[in-house]
């Protein structure tokens, strides 16, 4: 399921009244990007490829779901993968 919000905005350009702070205990800052893997064959739906137009997005086929998030541009050098029970890997 897809949805867009078109008043939404990053919390870093939130009006100072409704601002929320930006410290996270373990020091991480921002995702800067998201990959989506998909074994699906079938053509994107028009919200999928909409999607695949914002920066640092990206939905595509492959052999597996899984999802590929990065934090904070990978500067720590480091990584973990959630696989078996979360088709998920993170590096920050």
């Amino acid at each position: 399921m897809w949805f867009f919000l078109s008043f939404a905005k990053r919390p870093d350009e939130a009006p100072a009244e409704r601002a929320q702070p930006f410290e996270h205990p373990n020091g991480f800052r921002e995702m800067t990007s998201l990959r989506v893997i998909t074994p699906d064959q079938q053509a994107f739906s028009t919200a999928a490829t909409c999607a695949n137009q914002l920066k640092e997005f990206e939905i595509v086929q492959g052999d597996e779901h899984l999802l590929l998030l990065e934090i904070d541009h990978g500067a720590s050098g480091q990584t973990h993968d959630f696989r078996p029970g979360l088709p998920m890997i993170v590096n920050w």
